[in-house]
């Protein structure tokens, strides 16, 4: 799986877009609220960075509310390798589906000698804390106080999927046969649509198959207290004494300098 992580990861920064503050939620079903408070480390091996939770923002005493943001990106589909190829059946009566037999539906990916990956997230939405400029007049009042630990890490946004699915083979060639007892329409024949009920045909070679069958969060953003102050959306207000001038710290940041010991957002 760590394998898959990283070709998972990669392929959706790069077909997502994923900005600067934003990490891609892996393993998928690993879960993650909006108000989390934690920690984030990077897989040296992978450079897969995750949160690892702790409390919430309510167990600090920092109301928040819960909003609806704008609508994320719909279904996105991901697909790697230049060999990966997906193919639908709706019946035995397909041509190459015969194996199929009395199953409702059924699809066949087919990965190349250097393997690839197909993936399916559908309906993405985004959640949000609502009223953020207010939250961070609170958060910059719990740091300094010492109530909220510096170098925390708060969830302030996600990307939340209905369901998906991912199937690949991280090394080698293999031809990987699913069906499903779910009636599905000839619309809804999709990856994705496989993920609450379905079964392995057969599988020449070393393909991989991840279901989500309920929602989960595809990506999150956080912000992070840091040791001497915070950079929220290009502004900063600095922690007790600063040994910096302003104009310093401005210069760091837009340089791209990633310190832990700045609240860093983009």
């Amino acid at each position: 799986m760590v394998a898959l992580g990283k070709i998972y990861v990669d392929a959706l920064e790069d077909k997502y877009g994923l900005a600067r503050g934003w990490f891609a939620n892996w393993p998928p079903l690993t879960p993650v609220q909006l108000g989390q408070v934690g920690s984030l480390q990077t897989n040296h091996e992978t450079g897969i960075t995750s949160l690892r939770p702790g409390a919430t923002l309510n167990d600090y005493h920092i109301p928040f509310s819960e909003e609806d943001g704008r609508s994320a990106s719909g279904t996105i589909n991901l697909t790697t390798g230049n060999e990966t190829s997906l193919t639908f059946g709706l019946s035995a009566s397909t041509p190459g589906f015969k194996w199929i037999g009395d199953a409702k539906a059924g699809f066949k990916a087919k990965f190349g000698e250097s393997g690839g990956m197909q993936a399916e997230l559908a309906d993405l939405r985004r959640k949000q804390i609502s009223n953020q400029n207010g939250l961070r007049d609170l958060l910059l009042a719990a740091a300094e106080s010492g109530s909220l630990p510096r170098r925390s890490a708060i969830v302030v946004e996600m990307d939340v999927a209905d369901r998906g699915m991912i199937v690949a083979s991280t090394t080698a060639a293999a031809d990987l046969k699913v069906s499903t007892d779910v009636d599905l329409k000839p619309a809804q024949v999709k990856l994705s649509s496989f993920a609450g009920s379905f079964a392995i045909k057969s599988n020449s070679g070393s393909a991989v198959v991840q279901p989500m069958a309920t929602s989960f969060p595809a990506a999150f953003r956080t912000l992070v207290i840091g040791q001497r102050g915070i950079w929220w959306w290009k502004r900063f207000v600095i922690l007790g004494a600063a040994t910096m001038t302003d104009s310093d710290l401005v210069d760091l940041m837009e340089d791209g300098l990633e310190d832990a010991d700045y609240f860093a957002t983009y």
